[in-house]
């Protein structure tokens, strides 16, 4: 969490220009799960179309580690980012920003980020460390409405 507060933004420098990015979630996922908990974030590339946009948006929501005050619109392009971590096999740590808008102010006000009370994790991960899902209306806590 402390991380975070300290480098709420992504820079992405390309041969032509450095973007920057708001991170709004992140969190562990199982790149193999079958199960009611799998989420193929490696698969949003284009949304088809608004529904489907924040029915991601609000995955990345629900099971984020840290409850941040960056807002995500329809629109807002997002950078999806994936690595391996260990604390169970196929884990992947992911963290998902949206690029600072046109215009926008690049500075994120962490004060009001905390910690996420019940995230939702993989099956896989409550099986190894216990712990209990959260139910519906945890889920929905978070969401865009």
């Amino acid at each position: 969490e402390n991380y975070y507060d300290e480098h709420p933004l992504i820079s992405l420098n390309s041969n032509y220009e450095t973007y920057q990015y708001k991170i709004f979630g992140y969190f562990i996922a199982d790149a193999e799960d079958t199960t009611d908990t799998r989420f193929d974030y490696w698969n949003a590339i284009d949304f088809a179309d608004e529904t489907e946009f924040y029915n991601y948006v609000n995955e990345v929501k629900r099971r984020t580690l840290r409850i941040t005050n960056v807002d995500v619109k329809y629109g807002d392009q997002l950078l999806t980012l994936s690595t391996c971590t260990y604390e169970f096999k196929d884990a992947r740590y992911v963290v998902v920003a949206r690029k600072v808008r046109k215009g926008e102010s690049a500075d994120v006000d962490t004060s009001q980020a905390s910690m996420n009370p019940n995230p939702l994790y993989p099956d896989v991960w409550y099986q190894l460390f216990g712990g209990t899902k959260p139910d519906e209306a945890q889920l929905k806590a978070n969401l865009h409405s």
